[in-house]
């Protein structure tokens, strides 16, 4: 399996944009970009919140 992921949330004083909405809006761009394809792996598209202190969510995703 390959995980394709970024984070939506910010940090306070950071602009959101700046604090991975652009690496947000390319795990959404490449989801669309595979639709429909046959893939020799898995590919999981995910968007972690909480990935700030002290969160850290993609934990439970091993990753």
């Amino acid at each position: 399996m390959v995980v394709i992921g970024a984070h939506y949330d910010s940090v306070v004083g950071s602009p959101g944009a700046n604090d991975n909405g652009s690496g947000a809006a390319t795990v959404l761009a490449l989801g669309r970009a595979f639709v429909g394809k046959k893939m020799a792996r898995t590919l999981r598209f995910v968007e972690f919140v909480n990935e700030e202190p002290p969160f850290f969510g993609r934990r439970i995703w091993g990753v």
